[in-house]
């Protein structure tokens, strides 16, 4: 029996991999291949010289990064960590009530000291310790669970690299189609300020639906009649959502550039493309499902990269013919 009055400290994963906040993306793809990664990563922790944790980047994020990018322009300030003081009675409630997977441990001056992995509490918590549920979680991202027990480097470069090269690839064709609108943008230099939000809402709700739809996939067959029922429960509420955040980001266009305009392109926009984005992140995992393919590992990088391009497509369409 553990005392829960005991502190984490000998519970901390100390040799976790960290982000530079200098460092470029390629730079880490770099470590990473050779050094390899021995945890289940769902977040990587930013730090600078001196180990002070700054932030968090999603893997998905670093994912899809441009390689040339820096740490820095990726990562996000926002984060919750536990003191190194912080007893298991005290871990186990920020693990319940936030639903992490794990937590970064830092000293009174913020210097990042490791990870407290939910795993370390071997069951303690019930469903949310489940290792099914964190290996579905890892696979979403376009990684076989299967990985971290393999050790043939040409097994884990094939193991890895097939949904690597999806984002490659619709990478690639974004790259293109924003080289065609490359006009469009030198006229309308604008809407050039509010991609990045489009493209992250976009994401953002593609992945909410692809989650809550690959759950749905362990417990329902992927039939007509089921996924009908998914969509029909998925739409309304991405067209809420689409509503909501195309009123927010077309009053801060407003607010910033009043432009009235281009406000209500970006608000119909948004509500457009997060609707779509929401649709693929329902289909595509019923469409692998059906073709009796994991849809897990297949649907993480598809979604995204569908859901980028899409969404670029609208975006840039919208722009050069109602701007």
């Amino acid at each position: 029996m553990i005392d829960s009055k005991q502190h984490i400290t000998s519970l901390i994963s100390r040799n976790f991999p960290v982000l530079h906040i200098q460092d470029s993306v390629e730079k880490v793809y770099t470590t990473f291949r050779r050094e390899g990664l021995k945890h289940k990563i769902i977040y990587l922790y930013v730090v600078d010289d001196s180990m002070k944790l700054l932030g968090v980047v999603p893997i998905h994020r670093l994912l899809t990064a441009d390689p040339t990018q820096l740490v820095e322009d990726i990562f996000i300030k926002r984060y919750i960590s536990l003191p190194e003081t912080t007893t298991l009675k005290e871990a186990r409630k920020a693990f319940s009530q936030h639903k992490f997977l794990a937590f970064p441990v830092v000293d009174e001056h913020k210097h990042f000291l490791g990870v407290l992995n939910i795993e370390a509490f071997a069951g303690d918590l019930g469903d949310i310790s489940a290792g099914p549920r964190i290996d579905d979680l890892y696979d979403l991202f376009g990684i076989s669970s299967d990985l971290k027990k393999e050790k043939s480097l040409v097994r884990r470069f094939a193991l890895r690299s097939p949904w690597l090269l999806a984002t490659f690839t619709t990478g690639t064709f974004a790259a293109f189609l924003t080289a065609y609108f490359q006009v469009t943008l030198q006229e309308s230099i604008s809407i050039f300020f509010f991609l990045t939000l489009v493209l992250g809402l976009n994401e953002s709700i593609a992945m909410q639906s692809t989650t809550l739809t690959v759950s749905k996939l362990h417990k329902q067959k992927p039939n007509l009649k089921n996924y009908l029922v998914s969509i029909e429960q998925e739409i309304p509420c991405a067209l809420l959502l689409g509503i909501f955040y195309g009123t927010l980001t077309a009053g801060a266009s407003w607010i910033w550039r009043n432009n009235l305009h281009l406000s209500i392109l970006l608000g119909f926009t948004l509500l457009i493309t997060m609707t779509l984005s929401c649709f693929w992140g329902v289909s595509i995992p019923f469409f692998f499902h059906r073709l009796e393919k994991d849809p897990k590992v297949a649907s993480g990088p598809l979604v995204l990269g569908i859901c980028d391009l899409i969404t670029l497509l609208i975006f840039f369409f919208s722009v050069q013919n109602f701007l």
